[in-house]
């Protein structure tokens, strides 16, 4: 009995170990929206639809923080199976899955019902919505926070803050502007935050009062700390206003505490000597961190806005700083269209320096500098991949530099940096006519057959035959060839023809030869190389 009693605490020692406490965010469609989840424990209702309710922290957000056993699977229902939640990023419906509690905190977002259909601006608007309780301002204030794409707690991103989101036109521009430029790699991935005001006249102070200065102290003191606490932050924060909101984050540009290096100021209009302060505060600046200033004007705005931006221009211009950058930019726009025609390029000029490679003179610069400058200019880690790398390789292929390209791909490797799979440097050292190391890269291929496209093999290996002749090693592409068939048979017919005609055309084994050009004849289709006439052709040479 001391025995059992004994292995019983040992068990419930290790089921104990085995439990974490963490919290499980959702974001959901609907304000309304009562949220169970379900999942393969006790403390998640042992797959019960209707048993453990989540906590309502904001209109679209539900929040749980419980005890689980590691690994654990769930689902979020509103309190049946007919009511399961289609969660973004799970694919076909399938339980949510998590292995092990290396983040603590973990955020879903419910894309739509499945008794529900998915409506359009569900795909358009997903975003957070916290309140803060403010100190400064003495009541709620709502933000609303998107999320890059594969957000991850491992990961830092910068931060994008726009003063101007009640209007929600603004901040969805502002959404699928920062959305839609980071998942194709045109910016880095960033969190985006929207702030809201209750008396957007008197909070956006342009006149810096006491209700401005109180604004500030919230922006500075209580917003940007929280998204830093709560969020995977890089330290580098950039500031979109529109009109009055334009004027007010200028302000907090000359302020000695201010957390933003990025600034996009559209529509700007400065008051009483708001430009001569501006002025004396960049002619102090000497921080070592670049400063980024956009601003946008319209020709069909009014005309005291277009001045303030023509004046800024002067003053950005008489700087002899190379830390601070700056661009005023007109468009063809109304003060309200504004927005929608500047936003893009306002984005684009802050993340300028991010995978600029017009800026090293090489390859070897670049890599040896740029995840530095990286962490410097934007406070991220950006891992260096094969498209940056193709990019200096090509000028080098272009002087056909076998010298610069052996040493290239050397410092590549080196660094454990993608330099291509061994088809691509087949195909680079072909391209400078430097057959031997071609011809070891593409046996290497055949040989391996290592992250290879069978497809982009096949529009290539020509190249390799013709490699092969060059040299005079005729036998050596007959046994290429024969890898070619056992590796990718798919195409055995075209591999089979062109060792026929290797073989028919430096007289080898007329056998096999003859072989090969019966099975393409058996077997004939349409394809890229070769055709029956040609067939015939090589047939009448075999004789």
């Amino acid at each position: 009995m001391k025995t059992v009693l004994i292995q019983l605490l040992f068990c419930i020692s290790i089921v104990s170990q085995a439990q974490e406490f963490v919290n499980i965010q959702v974001t959901v469609p609907n304000a309304t929206d009562e949220v169970y989840i379900v999942g393969n424990q006790d403390n998640l209702g042992n797959w019960q639809p209707d048993k453990i309710k989540m906590n309502k922290t904001s209109d679209f957000e539900r929040e749980i923080k419980v005890q689980l056993n590691f690994p654990v699977e769930f689902k979020f229902t509103r309190g049946s199976w007919e009511t399961e939640g289609i969660v973004k990023k799970i694919e076909n419906g399938e339980n949510i899955k998590i292995t092990s509690p290396e983040n603590k905190v973990f955020r879903y977002n419910i894309k739509h019902w499945i008794d529900t259909d998915l409506k359009e601006d569900e795909i358009l608007s997903v975003f957070e919505i916290k309140t803060i309780k403010s100190e400064f301002l003495n009541d709620n204030y709502r933000i609303k926070i998107h999320l890059p794409t594969n957000y991850n707690e491992n990961q830092k991103y910068p931060v994008i803050y726009f003063t101007d989101c009640n209007y929600q036109p603004n901040f969805e521009i502002a959404l699928q502007y920062t959305k839609q430029l980071s998942d194709f790699d045109a910016i880095p991935k960033s969190i985006l935050v929207g702030i809201e005001q209750k008396n957007r006249n008197q909070e956006l102070d342009v006149f810096f009062t006491k209700n401005g200065e109180n604004f500030k102290n919230y922006i500075f003191n209580e917003v940007v700390p929280f998204i830093n606490k709560n969020y995977q932050t890089s330290g580098f924060n950039t500031l979109i206003g529109h009109s009055n909101g334009a004027t007010f984050n200028h302000l907090l540009m000359i302020q000695d505490n201010n957390p933003f290096q990025g600034f996009i100021s559209i529509s700007e209009n400065l008051f009483e000597n708001q430009l001569q302060e501006t002025e004396r505060w960049l002619k102090k600046y000497n921080k070592n961190r670049k400063l980024y200033y956009f601003i946008a004007s319209g020709t069909y705005d009014s005309p005291d806005r277009i001045k303030s931006g023509n004046q800024l221009e002067n003053v950005f211009k008489n700087l002899n700083n190379s830390n601070i950058l700056f661009e005023n930019k007109m468009y063809q726009a109304d003060h309200n269209s504004l927005v929608a025609k500047s936003l893009l390029d306002g984005l684009m000029f802050i993340f300028q320096d991010y995978r600029n490679l017009t800026a090293y003179e090489n390859g070897e610069i670049f890599i040896k500098n740029y995840t530095n400058d990286m962490l410097q200019s934007y406070g991220i880690k950006s891992e260096i991949s094969y498209i940056e790398v193709d990019y200096f390789i090509s000028p080098i292929l272009d002087k056909k530099d076998a010298f610069l390209l052996e040493n290239f791909i050397q410092i590549c490797e080196t660094n454990n940096i993608n330099a291509g799979n061994s088809l691509d440097k087949a195909n680079m050292f072909y391209f400078i006519e430097e057959y031997e190391k071609s011809l070891f890269y593409w046996n290497l291929t055949v040989e391996k057959f290592e992250n290879i496209e069978p497809l982009v093999f096949y529009y290539n290996f020509e190249k390799a035959i013709e490699a092969f002749l060059k040299l005079k090693k005729t036998t050596e592409a007959l046994t290429f060839l024969e890898k070619a068939k056992n590796k990718i048979p798919a195409f055995f017919l075209e591999f089979s023809y062109f060792s026929a005609k290797v073989a028919i055309e430096n007289n080898l084994n007329k056998k096999t030869a003859n072989q090969n050009l019966n099975f393409c004849f058996e077997n004939f289709k349409e394809n890229l190389f070769f055709t029956k006439k040609e067939l015939n052709e090589l047939k009448l040479k075999l004789k």
